[in-house]
């Protein structure tokens, strides 16, 4: 009869570390499910706050502004990630870079109005190099693009950026794209290869 006791609290206690064990396996699942959720909802947080970042250095509200205070007849595009309200304005959203490619073919002026932040003004590039004239916010690497070719008004001057495209409608906008386009042709990279290899060869 002892021994049949003995049994008995064996199961029992076995049965209690087994409930236990579940106990500890669930809250462990529960816990790393919680984890996971605040892995991603930080994820949401932080695109979130680059998207309103880019939107902040893209300067989407001067270019707002800019559309309500200039000739009606003027077609202003937005290559955006966030839909404003300007109805003055059609605005693409998340384009593929062909699609992007293709709306700067049908523009005439590319106004890159970033405030900050751009390390290299490859958006500018890409604007001439399909047929535009860019104007750009005089901010640094811009003007280390373009130099002298390039048509700058104050960051984030709305005044000077709506004198400065009145004086280049005044302008030979032939003239003014063929500076920038012979200007950026140094940063060819078929071209800068070439010379990189003879720059190697000799």
């Amino acid at each position: 009869q002892q021994s049949n006791e003995v049994k008995k609290q064996s199961v029992q206690i076995n049965t209690e570390i087994q409930n236990q064990q579940k106990i500890a396996k669930q809250a462990a699942i529960e816990e790393e499910k919680l984890k996971q959720q605040k892995i991603k909802t930080q994820q949401a947080e932080l695109r979130q706050a680059k998207q309103l970042e880019q939107q902040k250095r893209k300067n989407i509200k001067l270019f707002e502004d800019l559309s309500n205070s200039l000739n009606t007849s003027y077609n202003y595009v937005a290559i955006t990630n966030e839909k404003g309200t300007n109805e003055r304005i059609l605005y693409k959203l998340n384009v593929s870079h062909k699609e992007k490619i293709e709306i700067i073919k049908n523009a005439g002026i590319y106004l890159a109005l970033n405030s900050h932040g751009e390390s290299f003004g490859i958006t500018l590039l890409e604007a001439i190099n399909n047929g535009c004239i860019a104007v750009s916010s005089d901010i640094d690497a811009f003007k280390d693009v373009l130099e002298d070719s390039g048509i700058y008004f104050k960051n984030n001057n709305l005044d000077d950026l709506i004198e400065t495209l009145n004086n280049l409608s005044r302008n030979n906008l032939v003239n003014i794209f063929n500076k920038q386009r012979e200007h950026i042709s140094k940063y060819d990279l078929r071209k800068n290869m070439q010379d990189y290899i003879l720059l190697y060869l000799k």
